[in-house]
């Protein structure tokens, strides 16, 4: 079967034999790290291959630990199988990924504060499967239309009023229900808590970072931005570079807890209280919760975990996008492709952004 077609087989692949190749190429590859620094040699590296294959070389994370190679599914987020990745994978390969597209108003429809089972009339309406008269009659059913109505309005009878009340009743059950879930519902990790929508200032004597990651369409480089702030609210330092492009927004959001986490290390900080924030909820809960990621984005998960763990004083939370605009507007400040910049003192473009925090 591994022989080419022309030659009576299937052109499948033998295993030995790409894997050697696979090696062979492997040996090229790793001949561009720098095994000291744990980084890639880029000057090696584009001498080595094309442009568009350099940028994907350069993009891709070099782990900072010896790690053994495994075994990773790449259906689910995380790398680990599971049913629910394992249905859309076959799905997917049986129906093709665009046989059944998306709409933002059935996303609406479904996210409608209403009981459930006006959600599933609605959509039974707009798929046309409402069981009416006409839809009955044309499968032969139009005796279940004639009792209903039968057993409704000749064995109990009732007004328009009466119906519209029970319908009120119903709609305000519902929501009184609905609000006692939401005062019972348990609080779970109080560091995966959401902070107010407008910037807070740390307790007394600590020290809040506002990190943020930003990614443009077709770029080669995406830059991170931070900001250090006291007590007071006052500008202590603020810092913006710019890194190889990565295969997704969430991997950049957590090189930018891991910069955070690498600056608070290596500054005077390393045992004040610090409070860092981020707007990535994603990446808050994967460096939290005591989950495995196979996939390459898990050695990054692991570096922050790590990172963390070495720094008893600080904490990591969730913020809304709305309370970071001093961070946010740092990542317009221009800066070299792999470099980054520190600023002491607040640059006059965070000035108005600062004080609106304060206010």
């Amino acid at each position: 079967m591994s022989n080419a077609k022309s030659k009576g087989g299937l052109g499948f692949r033998d295993f030995y034999d790409f894997n050697i190749a696979l090696l062979g190429r492997n040996e090229v590859v790793s001949s561009c790290f720098q095994h000291n620094d744990r980084k890639w040699n880029t000057n090696l590296v584009r001498e080595c291959f094309l442009e568009e294959d350099a940028i994907v070389v350069l993009a891709t994370t070099i782990p900072q630990r010896d790690i053994a190679d495994r075994v990773v599914w790449t259906g689910a987020k995380n790398g680990v199988y599971n049913a629910k990745s394992g249905y859309h994978y076959w799905f997917n390969l049986r129906y093709g990924t665009g046989s059944v597209p998306q709409s933002v108003w059935w996303k609406r429809v479904w996210h409608l504060k209403i009981p459930q089972k006006v959600k599933v009339f609605i959509w039974r309406f707009c798929r046309n499967v409402v069981p009416v008269r006409k839809r009955l009659s044309a499968r032969g059913l139009n005796g279940v239309w004639f009792w209903c109505n039968k057993k409704v309005w000749e064995s109990k009878a009732v007004t328009p009023a009466f119906a519209m009340d029970t319908n009120f009743k119903v709609l305000s059950e519902w929501e009184e229900a609905r609000k006692k879930q939401v005062m019972i519902r348990p609080k779970g990790n109080p560091e995966l808590q959401q902070v107010d929508h407008k910037w807070q200032c740390p307790g007394p004597e600590a020290f809040k970072i506002n990190v943020d990651a930003s990614v443009f369409p077709n770029a080669q480089f995406f830059s991170v931005s931070m900001i250090m702030r006291n007590h007071l609210g006052s500008f202590v330092a603020c810092k913006v570079g710019s890194f190889p492009m990565v295969d997704t927004v969430f991997e950049a959001e957590l090189v930018g807890v891991k910069e955070s986490l690498s600056w608070i290390k290596g500054g005077q900080y390393s045992n004040a209280p610090v409070q860092l924030e981020t707007d990535s909820l994603l990446s808050v809960k994967a460096i939290l919760e005591n989950k495995v990621n196979l996939l390459e984005v898990g050695e990054v998960i692991e570096e922050c975990k790590l990172g963390l763990q070495g720094l008893p004083s600080v904490s990591l939370s969730f913020f809304r996008k709305t309370a970071n605009r001093v961070a946010h507007n740092i990542a317009r400040i221009p800066c070299l492709a792999n470099s980054q910049i520190t600023f002491t003192s607040s640059p006059r473009c965070l000035l108005e952004a600062l004080s609106y925090d304060c206010s």
